[in-house]
C-alpha cells in the first residue's frame, strides 16, 4: 500500500510541475523600457564628468590639428619645391611626410584609446548607477526584461507610455 501512495504522490508531482512550467510560459513576459541616455543625465555629477571628458576630446582634437597643419605644410611646401629638388632630396622630403602622415594616424589612433577609456572612467560608475537603479526597479515589479528604447536597433517602432520607468530610474538615481 505505501507503493501506491507513493505512486501517487509520484504522479501528482509531475502533474503539478507540468501544470506551473506550462501555466508559466503561457504568461505573458512582462517588459517595459526605459531612455538610458536620458536618465544618466540626471545622475549627480553627470554634467562633470560629461564637461571633464569633452575638455579632454577638445585637447586631443586640438593636438591632431596641430600635427595635421603641420603635415599639410610640409606637403605644401613640398609641391612648390619639388621641380627645384634633385631627386635624392625630393625622395627625403617624401619620406619625411610618409612619416609624418603615419605619426598622426598613430597617434589619432592612441587618443581615441584614450578618450574610449577615459570615458568609461568617467562615465562608467555614474553608467553603474543607472543599470543597478533599472535592475531594482525591474525586480520591484516583477519584470522580464527593460529595454533601452534608444539602443541602436531596438526594434521598439510602438510602445504603451505607461511602461516607460525614464522617469522613476530618474528619480532612484537622484
Amino acid at each position: 500500500m505505501k507503493t501506491g501512495k507513493l505512486g501517487w504522490l509520484s504522479i501528482f508531482a509531475v502533474v503539478l510541475l507540468v501544470a506551473t512550467t506550462a501555466a508559466r510560459q503561457q504568461a505573458p513576459a512582462a517588459i517595459a523600457f526605459v531612455n538610458v541616455p536620458q536618465a544618466l543625465e540626471q545622475v549627480p555629477g553627470f554634467d562633470r564628468a560629461q564637461q571633464a571628458f569633452e575638455e579632454e576630446l577638445e585637447r586631443n582634437q586640438q593636438e591632431l590639428q596641430g600635427m595635421e597643419d603641420r603635415l599639410n605644410t610640409m606637403i605644401q611646401q613640398f609641391e612648390s619645391q619639388q621641380s627645384t629638388m634633385n631627386a635624392a632630396s625630393r625622395q627625403q622630403r617624401v619620406t619625411q611626410i610618409r612619416e609624418l602622415q603615419q605619426q598622426l594616424q598613430t597617434r589619432a589612433q592612441e587618443l581615441q584609446e584614450t578618450a574610449y577609456e577615459r570615458e568609461s572612467a568617467l562615465l562608467g560608475p555614474l553608467q553603474q548607477e543607472v543599470q543597478e537603479a533599472i535592475d531594482a526597479i525591474r525586480v520591484q515589479r516583477g519584470l522580464s526584461a527593460v529595454l533601452d528604447v534608444t539602443a541602436e536597433g531596438s526594434g521598439l517602432v510602438s510602445v504603451d507610455p505607461d511602461l516607460d520607468l525614464t522617469s522613476e530610474v530618474i528619480a532612484r538615481v537622484r
